[in-house]
């Protein structure tokens, strides 16, 4: 996917699989894959039965990319709801001020080339610990049990618990949305399996 988005040297492809065969992605950097023209605040669905892509959210559509706001990680929930954690803090409509350490939720009424719809804050990585540059979230997911794991861009110390950027974290949550509260824990230790190199 990288290849065939941008060179791989230049940006980062960050992906969401749902279960039909589509492949959600965005790109830290704009350009043209299947004909398909996007920018780093975009979402592309490549259907992997016919091998096409196709514009799924034009972020500049719904106040993304304005003020350098890409895409850092994503996550399409069973509802079509998308989690988003967003490269840079900057200001989303309905919610106001959204930083890096933040999950945002963005629920469409529609998607494609004419994308709207509206957002909530999800996740508010600061009443948790998150709190600087280096503990931007990086990657979003869920465990098995529901709860929420996550990355970081780099190094990271919330609770007690330490690590870098190559560990999972999981969220046991009391509450969400503006008054996020809950507990972490390792959910994985990348240094285990030698992901720690500089390579």
């Amino acid at each position: 996917i990288c290849d065939a988005l941008v060179a791989c040297d230049t940006a980062t492809v960050n992906i969401s699989v749902s279960g039909d065969q589509i492949i959600y992605a965005s790109s830290t950097s704009g350009g043209t894959v299947g004909g398909v023209a996007f920018n780093d605040e975009d979402i592309l669905a490549f259907d992997s039965s016919t091998g096409t892509w196709s514009m799924y959210v034009d972020g500049s559509d719904v106040g993304l990319g304005a003020s350098g706001q890409e895409i850092e990680a994503l996550h399409i929930n069973p509802d079509g709801s998308i989690l988003l954690s967003l490269g840079v803090a900057g200001t989303l409509t309905g919610i106001g001020g959204v930083d890096d350490f933040d999950i945002v939720r963005f629920i469409p009424t529609s998607t494609g080339e004419n994308t709207a719809g509206s957002y909530e804050l999800y996740f508010d990585g600061e009443d948790v610990g998150l709190s600087t540059a280096a503990e931007a979230i990086d990657a979003i997911g869920f465990a098995p049990d529901g709860r929420l794991v996550v990355s970081t861009k780099d190094s990271y110390s919330v609770e007690g618990i330490s690590g870098q950027d190559e560990d999972l974290l999981i969220f046991t949550a009391t509450s969400l949305s503006e008054t996020t509260s809950g507990s972490w824990d390792l959910y994985f230790d990348g240094s285990d399996v030698a992901l720690d190199t500089a390579s």
